[in-house]
């Protein structure tokens, strides 16, 4: 990735709207992703390298997925892009794809393994915040917060009624076998980052919460 002045912030993101023509910045930056990350690299972590942010398109298990391998992964995700049917933001810092958000209407998304508790009325007015991948030299810079910001934006754009997020609440040193780093962890979005947004905590799980905002 190019370099970039440390002082980057929120002000010099550009978010835009995954759609069928942006499919190859998408699939460049986890390439990327997968070769340069400390954690997300294809070396260290076999676990979610590969996934390419599909895991909440495909009903199969888990382990299922990831036993097709990342150029399968990557075919499939692929296809939902090109064909439309893929929802989430894309962060630009001077061109150059730094950060991603899958989030989009609740309803449209086949999975939610991990989150289905959550799930109480799937026909409700809901836009989900799933995922953020932010590249490691652009972390703590107000990234993740300017796709939040454009995902809250599209949703009530969308008429949808509440925005929602599943920030993990437990922390890292308790059922992680694989010693996950925490900032890993937070996939879902730090908790502390949708309170400052306007989030509530909406209900109360093990592992995480589901907080909401009206739109």
């Amino acid at each position: 990735m190019r370099k970039r002045p440390d002082n980057c912030m929120n002000s010099d993101v550009l978010v835009r709207e995954l759609v069928p023509s942006l499919a190859e910045d998408h699939l460049t930056f986890f390439d990327t992703i997968y070769e340069t990350d400390p954690w997300l690299n294809f070396r260290d972590n076999p676990w979610w390298s590969g996934c390419y942010c599909g895991f909440f398109d495909d009903a199969r298990p888990e382990k299922d997925l990831m036993a097709l391998g990342a150029q399968e992964l990557k075919r499939l995700r692929t296809e939902r892009i090109v064909s439309g049917r893929a929802s989430g933001f894309l962060a630009y810092v001077d061109g150059e794809v730094v950060g991603w958000c899958n989030a989009g209407r609740r309803a449209d998304y086949v999975s939610f393994q991990h989150l289905a508790e959550a799930v109480e009325d799937p026909g409700e007015p809901v836009g989900s915040i799933l995922c953020f991948v932010v590249a490691s030299r652009y972390r703590r810079m107000g990234v993740a917060t300017a796709l939040l910001e454009s995902a809250c934006a599209s949703f009530k754009r969308s008429g949808l009624l509440f925005a929602e997020g599943y920030p993990r609440t437990k922390s890292a040193n308790q059922d992680n076998p694989n010693n996950i780093p925490e900032a890993h962890l937070n996939y879902y979005g730090p908790l502390q980052m949708y309170v400052n947004a306007g989030f509530r905590i909406y209900r109360q799980f093990d592992k995480f919460a589901s907080v909401r905002k009206e739109l």
